[in-house]
């Protein structure tokens, strides 16, 4: 890195009656946001005020973070020194809407032939690394090697610091990626859960819906079955009322072997069963109007040529 050195010249002390030269560098800016704005980024650049005298840094595009590294030499005099400080910018480059700035700070004249490296805050937000040093005129043109033996110890300060930070910002690297190993590992597994949870949901769901519909079909076999016994029994029942009814009769045994025979034939059908429930039914009420006997055999035949019997 180069070293810290002056621009000015022996004519310029004169001219600004200048009593010190501030040696500034500006390093870096980092954590800047725009806290105005919706936008997380700007094109920042520093701006720094000492008594009359400004001094503007490049623009950096779209950044919260930039290595500036450039320096400058600014003449002083008594009446700005006395004042203790100047003032810090960082200043948004806007082509469209003109610049704005963006953050502020005051800072401290060091200590006179006492090279410091500082991080500044800003207001609202935004850290600005400068390397200062002050030097008395009379000790730049007295003894100009003395400012390089000085920009040497802020050198060797400077790669210290910068070594610790680069180890600190690998830490954090590493810090950064193994809590997201450890977060995508356990979205891993809850995923997995949820998984195997919705797939029991879904198998005890089956396992219901099969029970339900086994127990309907019991439910349905069985009102089945009890309707078909109690229609068996209702025909059986009605028949054994009409055998006691027609048991005087000559024909009985014809009779009873016709309604065995209509049973045996359509048992097992429930419509056929239902009208033969019928039939019995009309032949009751013939029995009540009219001669049982007469009806009964009249009927007997008219099923038997129906019937092919």
């Amino acid at each position: 890195m180069a070293a810290l050195e002056t621009t000015l010249g022996k004519s310029d002390f004169a001219e600004k009656g200048c009593t010190h030269v501030l040696i500034l560098e500006i390093d870096r800016i980092r954590k800047l946001k725009d806290l105005s704005s919706s936008f997380d980024k700007i094109d920042p650049y520093i701006k720094i005020i000492v008594g009359g005298f400004e001094f503007d840094t490049s623009v950096h595009e779209d950044c919260h973070h930039a290595d500036i590294k450039e320096r400058t030499s600014i003449p002083i005099n008594e009446e700005t020194l006395s004042g203790g400080v100047f003032q810090l910018q960082v200043w948004d480059s806007n082509n469209m809407k003109g610049d704005a700035k963006k953050a502020h700070a005051e800072v401290s004249f060091p200590e006179a032939m006492n090279p410091i490296m500082q991080d500044v805050d800003c207001e609202p937000s935004g850290t600005v690394t400068l390397k200062m040093l002050l030097c008395p005129i009379i000790e730049i043109l007295k003894m100009p090697g003395k400012i390089r033996e000085m920009e040497s110890i802020i050198l060797d300060a400077e790669e210290k610091i910068q070594a610790m930070e680069e180890a600190d910002e690998l830490e954090e690297a590493d810090k950064a990626l193994l809590e997201e190993k450890i977060a995508a590992m356990e979205e891993a597994d809850e995923a997995e859960e949820g998984e195997q949870e919705a797939l029991k949901a879904e198998l005890q769901a089956a396992q219901e819906a099969i029970a339900d519909v086994q127990r309907q079909a019991d439910e349905a076999s069985e009102q089945f079955k009890a309707e078909q016994e109690a229609r068996e029994a209702e025909t059986q029942a009605k028949i054994s009322a009409l055998e006691a009814e027609a048991s005087d009769t000559d024909d009985i045994d014809i009779l009873k072997a016709s309604y065995s025979k209509l049973l045996a034939e359509f048992n097992n059908s429930t419509q056929v069963l239902e009208q033969a429930r019928k039939k019995i039914q009309k032949l009751k009420s013939f029995k009540e109007k009219h001669d049982y006997k007469k009806q009964a055999n009249k009927k007997m035949k008219d099923m038997k040529n129906r019937f092919g019997l």
